[in-house]
């Protein structure tokens, strides 16, 4: 008898994939092995971006510093000041400020209300009080304050006699009298210099200008009227104690730099140093000979004086680092960290001066990342 065939059918496994129990494990083995290696070369890879991302370096390129202190004194000037030939009204016209030949108009004087005389004297140049004078500065005082009289400058010209006053020689007129104008050329105001040291903090606000007489002010005989500034030379005084003193009266000349030159420098000269007897205090005077905007009205002032300059290599303080009792900073020779001690000349404002490293060395500003022999990957 035949025998039946039997039908075939599809058994529905699921999809998946029988295999042995080794086999299995293997295959496991292997997945983790795969993932454990891909975390450390992603860990690798973060930890070496981190570290070249922290690690932080700058060139220490060559350069130089300028010690400096900040003092105020007084401006001098070769100044001569023309005095009221009589009493009267007095009105500005001249060009203020700005240099002038001689014979040029300064103002005009009309006669006091009330004077019978029809005529002016001829010479307008009288001797004024000295300088500090107590009834002086109560002229000046008076003087800053002006006059608000009854009569127009027109009506004035019509019903008084007037005087044109010129300038008497050539120079920088000015009508800001302060009663120092005797102080100048060998003659410094020193008397006038605060009694205890006159450094002060930076050159914002330093200094003030002598105030200005009104435009129509009423004076009496005698009174300063204006003044001219001559020649291109001025001074400047100051006083400093102790060890800043003596090593800026040690110099014979040193740039400067004052609060109402914007931001200009000048050189000055020192003409004249004194250190009274038994006290550690320096008076020195230096001349200048190069004009700055607002020198001829500018009486108390503060400079800046650069007295010394530091040559090196420069670097942030932050690149700084202390072994066994020496400073020093660790640069990148080759992809290879290196300790070099330092010596610090001098530093302001987070740079330093120093000596040490050659000149655009690769300063590592992040020590505390780095050590000695360490290779940068």
């Amino acid at each position: 008898m035949p025998k039946k065939k039997k039908r075939l059918g599809v058994v529905k496994g699921g999809g998946r994939t029988y295999l042995p129990r080794l086999e299995k494990a293997l295959y496991r083995l292997i997945v983790l092995l795969i993932a454990v290696l891909l975390v450390y070369l992603g860990y690798h890879w973060i930890s070496s971006w981190l570290f070249s991302y922290r690690l932080q370096m700058e060139t220490a390129e060559p350069g130089s510093l300028r010690s400096y202190v900040d003092v105020e004194g007084l401006v001098s000037r070769d100044e001569e000041v023309m005095h009221a030939p009589r009493s009267g009204v007095f009105v500005k016209s001249g060009p203020a400020g700005e240099r002038i030949s001689v014979g040029e108009k300064a103002g005009t004087l009309f006669k006091e209300q009330g004077d019978n005389r029809e005529t002016f004297p001829d010479s307008g140049f009288l001797n004024g009080s000295l300088p500090g004078d107590k009834n002086y500065a109560a002229v000046i005082s008076r003087l800053e304050n002006g006059v608000r009289h009854p009569y127009s400058e027109g009506s004035m010209a019509e019903l008084f006699p007037s005087l044109d006053l010129t300038t008497f020689k050539p120079g920088v007129l000015s009508y800001r009298v302060d009663g120092m104008e005797a102080y100048g050329p060998g003659n410094y105001p020193y008397n006038y210099l605060p009694a205890s040291n006159t450094a002060v903090e930076g050159l914002e606000g330093g200094g003030e200008k002598p105030a200005e007489n009104g435009s129509r002010i009423e004076v009496t005989q005698g009174d300063p009227l204006f003044k001219i500034v001559r020649g291109w030379e001025w001074y400047f005084s100051a006083a400093l104690d102790g060890d800043t003193g003596k090593k800026v009266a040690e110099k014979e000349r040193m740039d400067l730099e004052f609060a109402f030159g914007q931001g200009k420098e000048v050189e000055g000269e020192i003409v004249d140093i004194s250190r009274p007897e038994g006290k550690d205090r320096y008076y020195f005077t230096f001349s200048i000979d190069r004009e700055l905007e607002g020198y001829t009205e500018v009486r108390r002032a503060v400079a800046r004086l650069y007295y010394r300059e530091h040559e090196g290599v420069l670097v942030p303080e932050e690149s700084l680092v202390e072994l066994e009792g020496e400073k020093g900073v660790y640069i990148n020779r080759g992809g290879v960290v290196n300790y070099k001690p330092v010596e610090i000349l001098y530093s302001r404002e987070g740079v330093y001066v120093v000596e040490g490293p050659a000149p655009y060395s690769m300063v590592i500003t992040t020590p505390g990342l780095v050590e000695e022999g360490q290779r940068l990957e």
